[in-house]
């Protein structure tokens, strides 16, 4: 794995960790796409 894909890994990740303060099923923008953490 590149050390750039590992980095964008990371960030994804703080992303998620920012918006989905819980486990569960999630809402996004998009009406029929949903989030699951």
């Amino acid at each position: 794995m590149s050390a750039q894909i590992g980095q964008q890994q990371k960030e994804l990740a703080k992303l998620i960790e920012r918006y989905s303060c819980r486990d569960g099923v999630h809402k996004t923008t998009v009406p029929s796409l949903f989030f699951i953490r």
